[in-house]
């Protein structure tokens, strides 16, 4: 019995220190947003949290490392998911359909301010891989929006000062957006969709007769 609950113990803990660890991750985000990465310190974090400052440092050795730390967790999921959007494939007009919905619709959505106004207080080598990491994400947008302007369904001169218009638009988001408002996420992602095609210079298909392919219906945006 007493080596089954000495097993159990040990099984326990490390989900206990990744609860914790999320914890001060999630609070850490909040409050960077909230006062800037100069103005909090480990202290308000821990009182936040209801934690020790002590306890803090058991899971983050300083608030540089836990910067870093809330930034890469993010285009790490930003990354993944806009992964999961192209992977599916299609026209070029439903990849951007799916990263713009994908980019509006991310968990965790307020941290994405971090990414312009804290960035700069990260040291250079951090600094550097949240860039890398902001730059492969770029890319990406890039295949949808190269693909699209190759086959003459964007009308653009320059892909990259597209994406640059459209991840500007997207980011601004977190500056105005109100949970409590009259639109949810994937209502403002469905008009900001609509948008940005427009803008792209993509032409939606004119409705045909009955039964035409040109009738189809538009597929509905799922979260």
């Amino acid at each position: 019995m007493d080596r089954r609950k000495h097993t159990l113990a040990r099984v326990k803990a490390p989900t206990a220190a990744v609860s914790t660890r999320n914890r001060i991750d999630s609070g850490a985000a909040q409050l960077f947003v909230r006062n800037g990465y100069d103005g909090t310190s480990m202290r308000d974090l821990a009182r936040n949290l209801g934690l020790r400052p002590s306890s803090i440092y058991g899971h983050v050795k300083s608030k540089q490392e836990l910067l870093f730390r809330v930034m890469e967790r993010l285009m790490d999921e930003v990354l993944a998911r806009a992964h999961e959007a192209l992977s599916m494939g299609g026209e070029p007009e439903e990849l951007v359909r799916r990263l713009v919905v994908t980019n509006i619709c991310q968990p965790g959505p307020y941290e994405t301010a971090l990414l312009q106004s804290e960035l700069k207080n990260l040291q250079p080598r951090e600094r550097a891989a949240i860039t890398r990491k902001q730059r492969d994400y770029r890319n990406l947008w890039l295949r949808a929006l190269n693909d699209g302007q190759k086959r003459g369904v964007f009308k653009i001169k320059d892909p990259k000062l597209a994406f640059l218009g459209i991840d500007g638009a997207l980011i601004h988001i977190e500056r105005w957006f109100n949970p409590s408002g009259s639109l949810t996420r994937l209502e403002v992602a469905e008009v900001f969709v609509d948008w940005i095609l427009n803008s792209l210079g993509f032409q939606q298909p004119a409705k045909g007769h009955s039964g035409d392919i040109k009738n189809a219906k538009r597929p509905r945006l799922r979260r």
